[in-house]
């Protein structure tokens, strides 16, 4: 009789937790699609065509006024960024500048490129680390 309640209390509880996952997963999915919802609605009324080449940007509904945009961008060199021998992953960060150039002729933009660093890392989980670019 201990047996079965016990396989019931646990059954209950199994029960309770993945109510409990389904409702997180619900939430989730909702903040997800209104997050969808908004970037659609902005891209709608957004400057920026994605197919559009740079002369066809109006830049007066650029949604920041500064000359310059710091940026990074990282890879993690997918089966080359293993070392076998050392069990160690590598990725490559390298940084910059967005810069806008405003002349009477239109407005310019130029990248000045900063410092590339590497990342390393000996963690992994099932074999894959470092995976920054995700």
């Amino acid at each position: 009789a201990a047996a079965g309640v016990l396989a019931l209390a646990l059954a209950i509880s199994l029960a309770i937790e993945r109510r409990r996952f389904e409702q997180a997963l619900e939430q989730r999915v909702a903040k997800l699609e209104a997050e969808n919802h908004a970037l659609r609605e902005w891209a709608a009324t957004s400057a920026v065509d994605v197919g559009a080449s740079p002369a066809e940007v109006d830049s007066g509904m650029l949604r920041f006024d500064s000359a310059t945009l710091d940026f990074a961008m990282v890879t993690d060199l997918d089966h080359a960024s293993r070392d076998p021998k050392k069990l160690r992953w590598t990725a490559l960060l390298r940084r910059g500048t967005l810069i806008r150039e405003k002349s009477t002729s239109g407005t310019a933009w130029r990248i000045r490129w900063g410092a590339t660093e590497k990342l390393e890392s000996t963690i992994a989980v099932k074999n894959r680390g470092l995976e920054l670019s995700e």
